[in-house]
């Protein structure tokens, strides 16, 4: 049964895309190339609301969401993401005093950022996610919940809740923000500081890449103020960060819900989605056409990210696979597989190698890092960004 927004509750939609046989994880990675491809699979219905201009899926379903319970995201081996990580970091606890304070995260995974707050002065970390591994040795200053936070973080005395790349994948979405809002409301002084990817350069690009099963959230900079406006939020700053791939927001609690008819612009927001559809389908074809062409010509490429935008890639062109394996920065990655599809993970090592003739980049944020890289490892090869690869 198609869900109703999220956000406003209206069961009046429009679809903008759909993609069948969608792996219900993304992010996670097998042992087996056999044990990648039998990843369960859900529907993508991607569609816009009449009254809101909120983009979701209304075919998600949580259950199915949670079968990828292998969560493995990290991806502070690449130098250029650990600097940004590091650099919000230390903007966020000078911006608003947290040195020596107690911080939430919300979604906090291995506690990899938590680490980072410690570092630029946060005197404690408390961080809720249910995968969490709460066996394993933390740093001192560090506690991880394996919760949801809506079991019983809302009792926490912190300073700031961080969530970063949380809401796209929270169903219930206002629930959770009323959650976020009752503890932000017990002090004027507390501050909630989010990031979730910006689905402005999905639709601009026509990223279809972007689009995944576990996704069930898509935010603009406008649909997302209005999340958290209907939450009983001030928003303090919302901003486009990492190349525009991210929308960051900082806001502080009011004193009540506040509710009412959405500030967004709901035909303009449908304009926009409408654009996107129209255009994902043809560029479906054209990736699938120059990815396989490529392979006559040159021979089979080998895609750089063995992560979510491989996975979206491959699961839109379908099969077969036109590349030869991927490569990973992080050595967590290295000899598994993706879902979906099964292709290899390998080692940036292994390029010195096998040389190919092209190596295609799914995010163009590492353009410089990765040429670096290919420069030493195997100079010769054709470094593309998947964004290129439409223009050639």
């Amino acid at each position: 049964m198609a869900a109703p927004c999220p956000v406003c509750a209206s069961p009046e939609s429009e679809l903008i895309y759909q993609l069948d046989r969608v792996p219900v994880t993304c992010a996670s990675v097998f042992n087996s190339a056999a044990e990648a491809r039998g990843v369960p699979t859900g529907t993508v219905r991607l569609v816009c609301c009449h009254q809101c201009g909120f983009l979701y899926n209304n075919q998600f379903d949580q259950a199915v969401a949670d079968v990828g319970a292998r969560y493995e995201s990290d991806q502070g081996a690449s130098a250029h993401f650990g600097a940004y990580a590091r650099e919000l970091a230390l903007r966020w606890v000078e911006d608003y005093g947290l040195r020596s304070a107690t911080v939430i995260e919300v979604g906090c995974g291995q506690g990899e950022f938590l680490g980072h707050l410690l570092d630029q002065g946060v005197g404690a970390a408390v961080g809720f996610d249910p995968l969490a591994n709460t066996t394993r040795p933390l740093r001192h200053g560090v506690k991880l919940v394996a919760s949801r936070f809506e079991a019983g973080g809302e009792d926490i005395d912190a300073a700031a809740l961080v969530c970063r790349h949380t809401l796209e994948h929270v169903a219930d979405v206002m629930p959770f923000m009323a959650a976020i809002h009752r503890w932000c409301a017990r002090s004027a002084d507390r501050v909630v500081l989010f990031e979730v990817p910006a689905t402005e350069r999905i639709l601009s690009e026509v990223a279809f890449w972007d689009i995944y099963y576990e996704h069930c959230n898509y935010f603009t900079a406008n649909t997302l103020r209005d999340v958290f406006e209907r939450a009983g939020f001030d928003v303090q700053r919302l901003e486009l960060t990492y190349g525009e791939q991210y929308l960051v927001v900082e806001a502080r609690a009011t004193q009540q819900l506040v509710g009412g008819k959405s500030a967004v612009d709901p035909a303009g927001a449908l304009a926009a989605a409408r654009v996107f559809g129209g255009a994902a389908r043809a560029r479906v074809d054209r990736c699938r056409a120059r990815l396989r062409a490529m392979a006559t010509e040159r021979g089979l490429p080998v895609i750089w990210q063995g992560a979510s935008k491989t996975v979206g890639l491959l699961t839109a062109i379908g099969e077969p696979t036109p590349a030869l394996f991927a490569v990973d920065a992080s050595p967590s990655r290295h000899d598994q597989y993706l879902p979906g599809s099964g292709l290899g993970i390998r080692a940036p090592a292994v390029l010195a190698t096998t040389r190919p003739r092209d190596v295609v980049l799914m995010n163009p944020v590492y353009v410089s890092e990765v040429r670096a890289e290919l420069d030493v490892l195997t100079p010769h090869t054709q470094l593309t960004t998947i964004n290129q690869l439409f223009a050639t």
